[in-house]
């Protein structure tokens, strides 16, 4: 072999090696910014892992967003960050289960122990807390300075805001295991499990007189709807209080008139009703844990019906144009409230479950694996 080739093959080998070299910083290179890429293109915003996992529910009065961990974690959170802002832990041998209604730097939640704890968000420490009968599992309903809670022991407790104290109970006839809502100053809805859908009302039962009860109940139950399905469905209140919206175990979803429990819809679907419905100022909007999603006018017509892929684990939560939903699947998907077409789906690092909730930019949502993570909301328009 003469000088020449050997020169040519030594260049041709440097050359192979260069190219090499070219492409395994080219491949290093994709693999360090194919995370930041992955991220845009899910939209993904920020991402929070709890000190232990657990089903997390989140609450707001519409400045603060609190993270509560069945574990007993419990985070005020910058929801354009996903940072603590502050941090406490509840001390409970038994799992906080109900999302917390917050107001004015306070949360109110209950849990599996009967209790119902009042937690100062700024310091961290339990104001005050009432115990009830049974397990706490719904999320308390505020009015005014009124806490309403369900329980297991079968009662409706009415609390008095800043002291828990018992204003009044009612027993429901089954175990409480869903929001209650409150539809006029002298009117509560509510469903229950084993003993229908019930009105509990009474003069003032809902007022903010601050009186002694003496332990006397001022509320009786007024009127009831028999189920043949436990209701594990959240009550929602519309139409200014004139209608309440809930479904069943059994596939129910009951459009009710709430003066006298009156059935003005009742319509089926494919599986569990458990999801809050969104009541909007037209329609109310509900779906099913298959994946079956409609929207109702006031009247209980059928304005539109779609069906999304995989088991619904999260929401519902609307904005002025779309109402948005989390999966089993690992999706977050946006349908919009005019015709239920979808307009926006994004991937989810894990499966949806617990709560979602709308901030001005941000969907954010509790995953299977107790992480928070927030993406960014779709383009208005």
């Amino acid at each position: 072999m003469d000088y020449r080739r050997r020169w040519q093959q030594t260049r041709l080998r440097k050359a192979r090696k260069r190219l090499l070299w070219g492409l395994a910083v080219c491949l290093v290179a994709l693999l360090a910014l194919a995370p930041f890429w992955l991220r845009g293109r899910s939209g993904l915003a920020w991402s929070l892992a709890p000190q232990q996992p657990g089903l997390v529910h989140f609450g707001t009065d519409g400045e603060e967003l609190v993270a509560v961990w069945s574990t007993g974690q419990v985070a005020i959170l910058d929801a354009d960050t996903g940072q603590p802002l502050a941090q406490s832990r509840l001390q409970s041998v038994f799992p906080l289960l109900s999302e917390p209604v917050v107001f004015q730097g306070r949360a109110v939640l209950g849990s599996d122990d009967g209790r119902v704890r009042e937690l100062n968000l700024a310091t961290g420490e339990v104001a005050w807390e009432t115990v009830t009968g049974g397990a706490v599992r719904a999320r308390p309903a505020r009015v005014g300075d009124l806490v309403l809670v369900g329980s297991d022991d079968g009662y409706l407790y009415c609390l008095q805001e800043g002291t828990g104290q018992v204003r009044w109970r009612v027993h429901c006839g089954g175990k409480i295991g869903a929001e209650a809502a409150p539809c006029t100053p002298s009117r509560v809805a509510v469903g229950t499990v084993g003993g229908g859908i019930v009105g509990v009302g009474g003069g003032g039962a809902l007022t903010s007189s601050q009186a002694e009860t003496s332990g006397e109940a001022r509320a009786t139950v007024q009127w009831r709807v028999p189920t043949e399905a436990p209701v594990l469905c959240p009550t929602v209140a519309f139409a200014e209080g004139r209608l309440v919206a809930l479904g069943t175990d059994e596939g129910l979803f009951y459009l009710l008139e709430a003066a006298t429990g009156k059935v003005q819809s009742r319509t089926e679907f494919t599986g569990l009703l458990r999801c809050r419905p969104v009541a909007l100022p037209d329609r109310v909007v509900a779906t099913d844990c298959a994946g079956q999603v409609m929207a109702f006018g006031l009247e209980g017509s059928t304005l539109w019906s779609r069906r999304v892929r995989g088991p619904i684990t999260a929401g519902l939560a609307a904005s002025e144009e779309a109402v948005y939903l989390g999966t089993a699947r690992g999706e977050i998907l946006a349908l919009r409230l005019s015709d239920g077409r979808q307009v926006w789906r994004r991937r989810l690092p894990a499966p949806a479950a617990g709560s979602l909730h709308l901030t001005a930019d941000l969907v954010v949502v509790g995953l299977s694996d107790g992480r928070v993570c927030a993406l960014r909301r779709p383009p208005r328009g």
